[in-house]
């Protein structure tokens, strides 16, 4: 009986010594160099409590570590970091009043320069004058148009009508009527088909016709009623596939590919400058050869596409195309 009292007020003696421990309270302020509070400074004790100051600079740690030794470390961004050493002795704090001054600390910045030309043209913001008829860059246009330059067709692969309808925002794939046929829609109607501008008819069996893509320079997305201003177009979008035109320099460029499904491409480009400003000719090749995963629907497409500039003064030019 007596062994067991004895345990018990062991057992009593511990838990009060513990609650004395565990309970010790830390508390203190953090200001700057001014004596003003700074408000959320990270207040830490050995990286195991946290806490942060509140609106006043005050921070309070109810329940505080067990007796020993310890460093109440205080951070904010832009100020450096200060620290205090502080003992707890039977759940007595010392110092028992903690004040951190943070000191202010200037960040020098490497140099920066922003440099802009609202006049420049970059090589991916060609003007796009054929389907919105305004001679400006793509970002001053009035409507909402999507540009696949050459070089997006070129990095993409893309070698049809059904694939770049995929990189145009709003534009979806309606049916492609065997993989020959395509037919686009937008915002509810089946858009308009264009070629260079000019409007096409679909077929009898409701396609918009089938385009050899390497023998095209750009595809141009317009969406909404806007392209009514270019004819009779519809009033959910109008998409208009370029070819590689004729241009003052001399250039010659010669592509091979081979793919699956046994598909061969061949594609040249020659352009050539007949007179200085006032002539160039343009000769574009293709042949593309392949299979599909349905019997008796292999493909085989031979396209010549030429094309012809006169300038005969600074107001005037004169372009003739055969597509």
């Amino acid at each position: 009986m007596r062994s067991i009292l004895t345990s018990w007020l062991i057992l009593v003696v511990l838990s009060v010594s513990l609650i004395n421990e565990v309970l010790c309270q830390i508390s203190g302020s953090i200001i700057n160099q001014d004596r003003q509070p700074i408000p959320l400074a990270l207040v830490s004790i050995d990286n195991s409590y946290s806490a942060l100051s509140d609106e006043h600079g005050r921070f309070v740690f109810d329940k505080g570590p067990i007796d020993g030794a310890y460093t109440v470390n205080a951070s904010f961004i832009g100020h450096k970091d200060a620290s205090v050493d502080i003992e707890i002795i039977n759940g007595e704090v010392a110092p028992s009043r903690i004040e951190l001054v943070l000191e202010e600390e200037g960040f020098l910045m490497d140099k920066v320069e922003i440099i802009g030309d609202r006049y420049e043209v970059t090589n991916n913001e060609a003007q796009v004058t054929t389907i919105s008829k305004l001679p400006v860059e793509q970002r001053h246009q009035i409507q909402s148009i999507a540009l696949l330059n050459q070089q997006m067709l070129s990095e993409q692969q893309i070698r049809s009508l059904d694939e770049a309808v995929n990189l145009a925002p709003g534009f979806n794939l309606e049916e492609t009527r065997g993989g020959t046929m395509v037919n686009i829609q937008v915002r509810g109607y089946r858009s308009s088909m264009m070629y260079n501008g000019l409007r096409l008819e679909p077929n009898s069996r409701g396609g918009q016709g089938l385009f050899n893509f390497n023998l095209l320079d750009n595809v141009e997305f317009i969406s909404g009623s806007t392209g009514i201003g270019l004819g009779n177009a519809s009033a959910g979008g109008t998409v208009n596939v370029n070819s590689k035109q004729a241009k003052y320099n001399n250039s010659f460029n010669a592509f091979v590919s081979y793919g699956s499904w046994d598909t061969k491409s061949v594609n040249i480009d020659k352009n050539v400058i007949l007179h200085q400003d006032k002539l160039a000719f343009r000769i574009n090749g293709a042949y593309v050869d392949g299979r599909r995963a349905r019997v008796h629907t292999d493909y085989r497409n031979v396209g010549v596409a030429p094309s012809l500039l006169f300038t005969p003064s600074k107001k005037t030019r004169i372009r003739l195309d055969y597509v």
